[in-house]
């Protein structure tokens, strides 16, 4: 007994403690007119990161110019490719010719004499192989191998025969082609391609994350303006029993009161309108950050969490400057562009030099009756030869290499002007975006005073009321008055939110603020430090 008794208090006791804690969670959850859906900033981010189409189609680019780049390396499109190419071929030809012996060859050679010309049939078949190869620096190479066997009508009086070659033909460019940059500029302009489209993903993930950004925002002040109305309308309830109350015991007349449920209907259709609101803002976010299978199909409210504290940046204009010109990759971008042009300008500089190539070859060829024997001739390298040329020219008015390098110097002038311009445009985002935060600051400063006055004044207001010395038409226009002041108050502190996005994304320090590795996004890997995110 005593050990049932030891038992049923424990139950007891537990019962007694776990009972009112969860009943005052109950009363502290929020209640809402349909179901909601509870997200952080951050997993707005992560979930835009994951879903969003645009993203995903502009990662695609740097892939597509990673095939360009690996067609530059390759030299296509020239007539020698910059990696070994390997050829074959076989070739079978069949002549007859005109042939006449003289009695004297006949007797000489020991062939039957024939007085009159009669076809003389000959078969060749060549079987060739050759590797060949240009390099950057305008040198190119050709070695072959060649193997023919010719066989003869009997009665001309020759013989099958077996001729291997063997060759090596070397070429260079002295004026027009000479050096790495002529030969090298295209590989060099996709390079460069290739980093600024991975400097237009940085710029739509910047894009991204700032409308992910102001779009939670707006979902916050939607969501806020809702509970200020919900909180307006319980304060109109309240005066509107109050005046019943005085109008039941005859201190104030039935106007008054007419009043009070008229501001109670208004009241009413403000926070359906603020729901509504709500609605929207919450369908602008998840258009943004959700598949669009799940998106069809989401009918809830977003409750964004966000974190008390709120963090600034420096205002320091230089600090924010020199920031900007490191991280911004639309300065990046214009300076890639400049580097092409002048590569661009570089290749077509050279192209108005003549052309002028020194090439070189040596060969050695055997002969025999059999394969064996033909073999055997070659290498004894008796038989070999040398070939040297010296190949020039020259368009006499070079009308289109003229205007190509125009072109280059007015693309390498313009490329210059956007570097200047766009740093310029740097320059004034950061003043606006600093600007536009220190205004918001000191807004924020005013209307929470603001905010603090019309609060003393509507429980001023409503204490008069409710001994007697006040109206109806006082407190309404106090009480929305302070509802006033409470709305300009939380628009300012999300404006407050607004602008330091705003200046983040002038700074270029939006992926490091989210701590966002943008290369391993584009490998499939989102990569975050192991910290809880705000």
């Amino acid at each position: 007994m005593a050990m049932l008794r030891k038992k049923f208090r424990t139950v007891y006791f537990g019962l007694m403690v776990i009972v009112p804690m969860s009943w005052l969670n109950a009363q502290k959850r929020e209640v809402f007119p349909i179901p909601v859906q509870r997200l952080a900033l951050r997993e707005c981010i992560l979930m835009a990161l994951r879903h969003n189409l645009e993203l995903k189609m502009e990662a695609l680019n740097p892939r597509i110019l990673d095939a360009e780049l690996d067609k530059a390396v390759a030299g296509w499109g020239n007539p020698v490719l910059y990696e070994p190419v390997f050829r074959a071929s076989v070739e079978h030809v069949y002549n007859e010719n005109p042939f006449y012996v003289s009695p004297l060859a006949a007797a000489f050679f020991g062939a039957p004499a024939n007085d009159k010309f009669t076809p003389n049939t000959q078969h060749t078949a060549t079987l060739n192989f050759s590797l060949e190869q240009r390099f950057t620096t305008g040198t190119s190479y050709v070695f072959s191998y060649a193997h023919s066997y010719t066989k003869v009508d009997l009665t001309s009086g020759l013989k099958d025969e077996y001729i291997p070659q063997i060759s090596l033909q070397v070429s260079q460019n002295l004026l027009k082609g000479l050096g790495k940059i002529p030969n090298e500029a295209p590989i060099l302009i996709a390079r460069n391609n290739r980093k600024i489209s991975f400097l237009a993903f940085r710029l739509r993930l910047y894009q991204i994350l700032q409308e992910v950004e102001n779009r939670f925002w707006d979902v916050v002040l939607a969501k806020e303006q809702w509970e200020l109305k919900k909180k307006s309308l319980k304060v109109a309830r309240e005066l509107t029993k109050i005046a019943m109350e005085k109008e039941r015991v005859g201190k104030t007349s039935p106007l008054e009161t007419l009043r009070f449920r008229s501001a109670e209907a208004t009241r009413e259709a403000e926070l359906l309108e603020a729901l509504n609101a709500w609605k929207n803002a919450s369908d602008r976010l998840a258009e943004l950050i959700m598949p669009l299978r799940d998106f069809q199909s989401f009918r809830r409210l977003i409750l964004p969490k966000v974190r008390r504290k709120m963090e600034v940046s420096p205002l320091d204009l230089r600090k924010n400057l020199a920031m900007a010109l490191k991280f911004r990759p639309e300065l990046e971008q214009a300076k890639l562009k400049l580097r092409s042009s002048e590569v661009y300008l570089a290749k077509a500089g050279n192209d108005l030099l003549p052309q002028l190539d020194l090439s070189a070859g040596i060969f050695w060829t055997g002969a025999g009756e059999t394969i064996g024997e033909s073999f055997r001739e070659m290498e004894t390298l008796d038989f070999y030869g040398f070939q040297a040329a010296l190949n020039f020219s020259y368009p006499l008015f070079q009308k289109g290499a003229r205007a190509e390098y125009r072109k280059a110097q007015l693309q390498a002038r313009q490329a210059r002007l956007g570097v200047l311009l766009q740093k310029r445009q740097i320059y004034l985002q950061i003043r606006v975006a600093l600007r536009n935060l220190l205004s918001a600051q000191k807004i924020y400063k005013a209307r929470q005073k603001s905010t603090k006055f019309a609060k003393r004044k509507l429980d001023k207001e409503k204490e008069m009321f409710r001994v007697g010395r006040s109206t109806s038409h006082n407190v309404i226009k106090i009480e929305e008055e302070h509802r006033q002041a409470e709305v300009f108050e939380l628009q300012a502190k999300i404006n407050i939110y607004k602008a330091q996005v705003a200046l983040e994304y002038a700074r270029g320090t939006l992926l490091q603020r989210h701590r966002i590795i943008w290369e391993d996004f584009l490998s499939k890997r989102l990569l975050y430090e192991k910290r809880k995110s705000p």
